[in-house]
Formats: structure tokens, C-alpha cells, sequence
């Protein structure tokens, strides 16, 4: 039978203590009534009609002048993946909603320039943002948003959350998801993007107006 020392019987006990804290945190996350991914989900989509010969014939604007498209999961091919995760949260998959890193390296850059230049938002955090009325870049907020993005990954698949933040993100020209901005800029399904195109994409939701290349081709 091997014998614990008194450090190493502390350093278990530390160590299943946080544990059971994290199971117990993480099962009480799904009691939460709030889910701001479940609110998204219910936002109306464009209608697409095409003729017989299955050219496209429309896409209808929703009330706000907006259109969206629906991306399915089965259409989130593994390049779409590839580069919106390394441009938006490259640690998409090893985290529960906040990537504790990124946000301590944004804090830090903050604070040396003495002004918001990075923001260390996951993906599911800007989903958050993206269901809640209150945008303000406020402490208070950004705790919101912290809270509630593990909220949304206690109740939701990494496949589900992506699908939903690729329908939501708006890429300007009335073009809010990326089935939509694939149309709108290249004429083409999101599925059939080039990883060139697709690059292009991932950075306008940064600032639609600035990244336009539309208007900004350079």
C-alpha cells in the first residue's frame, strides 16, 4: 500500500475540491433560464426562391432590411472552420466560452496603450453580445458576456454555437451570415468560397465599412 505524504494528501484534496466546484458550476449553468443562442435561433431567416431549373430568382429581405441566409452545419466545410477560428478564437475548441489568455494579453495591451485596441472575445462571447440589447464596452457588460458564454457552452455542441455565429456575424451591405455575404460579394454558395475569398471575409464583421472591398478593393 503506498503511503501519502501530508503535502501530496493536501494536493489531492486541493485538486478534487476544484474539480467538484467545476462539475457543480458547470451543472448548475444549465438551470440558467437565459440563452441567448436559443433567442438567436428564433430570429426569422430570408426566403430563397429559385425556378425550375434551380437558378436563383430572390432573396427576401427580412423587416429590417436585412438578409440572411440559413448555414447548415452540413455546409460548414472545414475551410470555412479554419479560418474563421484563427482569425476570431483560436482556442475555440480548449475552452468553455473564455479563453482566459486572450483576454489577460488584451487587458494587457489595453492598459500599455491606454486604449481599447483588442477586445479577447471569444466566439461564443460575441454571440452573447450579438442576442443582448446592451452593447456598451463597459466592465459590467463584459462580465455579462463572460457569464453567459458559459452559460451557452454548458447547454450547446462547438458545432452548434459556430453554425449560430456564422448566421449572425454582419458583413455589411445588408448582408447579416456568411450564406449571405458569400452572395452578396463573390455570387456563390458559402460552401464553394476559396480560401482566399473566405480570408477576405473573416476580417469585414471587424468593421464592415473599413473592410469593405466593395468600396476599399486595395
Amino acid at each position: 500500500m503506498i503511503k501519502l505524504t501530508k503535502k501530496r494528501r493536501i494536493l489531492i484534496t486541493v485538486v478534487l475540491s476544484l474539480f467538484a466546484v467545476s462539475f457543480a458550476f458547470r451543472l448548475a449553468l444549465l438551470f440558467v433560464p437565459e440563452d441567448y443562442l436559443k433567442n438567436l435561433e428564433k430570429e426569422p431567416y430570408s426566403t430563397v426562391f429559385y425556378d425550375s431549373a434551380g437558378k436563383l430568382l430572390q432573396v427576401t429581405a427580412l423587416k429590417d432590411g436585412m438578409r440572411r441566409e440559413k448555414l447548415e452545419t452540413r455546409d460548414i466545410n472545414p475551410s470555412i472552420k479554419k479560418v474563421f477560428i484563427k482569425t476570431e478564437d483560436k482556442r475555440f475548441y480548449f475552452h468553455h466560452g473564455v479563453d482566459w489568455a486572450a483576454m489577460t494579453s488584451a487587458l494587457l495591451l489595453n492598459l500599455g496603450d491606454k486604449k481599447i485596441v483588442r477586445g479577447g472575445s471569444t466566439i461564443t462571447m460575441q454571440l452573447v453580445k450579438m442576442g443582448s440589447a446592451n452593447k456598451s464596452p463597459t466592465i459590467r457588460r463584459k462580465l455579462h458576456d463572460i457569464f453567459y458564454a458559459n452559460v451557452i457552452e454548458a447547454k450547446h455542441t462547438k458545432k452548434t454555437i459556430l453554425r449560430v455565429y456564422l448566421n449572425f456575424l454582419y458583413f455589411g451591405h445588408s448582408a447579416t451570415g456568411l450564406a449571405s455575404a458569400a452572395r452578396t460579394y463573390y455570387g456563390t454558395t458559402a460552401d464553394k468560397l476559396s480560401p482566399q475569398q473566405l480570408c477576405i471575409l473573416a476580417v469585414i464583421p471587424r468593421n464592415p465599412t473599413f473592410y469593405d472591398p466593395i468600396n476599399h478593393p486595395e
